[in-house]
């Protein structure tokens, strides 16, 4: 055996092992054969409504890699979601769209107003086969003047 071919040896070796622990690193997003979602990073689970209803155009901001549907979940103020709940029993919140594919995905939150003095809250889970995300929404209630489930008295009597 000749030097250079004992050194060529010796590359190749090299180079398959460095192949091998190149190979096994971990990776920081999901896998695209693996359907899921995730938030991207500097992305936000929490999300704040005003009183007045509105529509938010970037409320739910993630990426599958697969298919995905949303459910809208009743919490209290610890987002807790309320006992009972099946998953679109919130008649103050909807979302566009519910579900959907692979892809980065920017979703509607549309709210009607929230009449009352106390804010409300939801969680929002975005479900693939593999795992699911949880936003938490809250609505703030209206405060001062003019809030509240009544009619203002009316002075003039009419």
């Amino acid at each position: 055996m000749t030097m250079k071919y004992i050194n060529t040896l010796l590359m190749a070796v090299s180079l398959l092992f460095s192949g091998v622990a190149f190979s096994s690193c971990g990776e920081d997003e999901p896998s695209s054969t693996t359907p899921g979602v995730y938030v991207p990073a500097g992305g936000s689970t929490d999300i704040e409504i005003s009183p007045w209803g509105s529509v938010v155009a970037n409320a739910l901001v993630f990426n599958s890699t697969g298919d995905w549907a949303a459910d809208i979940y009743a919490a209290n103020s610890s987002f807790e979601i309320l006992e009972g709940q099946s998953g679109n029993d919130v008649d103050w919140l909807e979302v566009v769209p519910f579900k959907g594919g692979a892809g980065e995905v920017t979703a509607a939150l549309y709210a009607t107003p929230n009449n009352g003095s106390e804010s409300r809250y939801a969680v929002v889970v975005i479900n693939s086969p593999v795992n699911s995300i949880s936003f938490r929404v809250t609505q703030l209630g209206r405060s001062g003047s003019g809030g509240g489930d009544t009619p203002a008295p009316n002075p003039g009597g009419e």
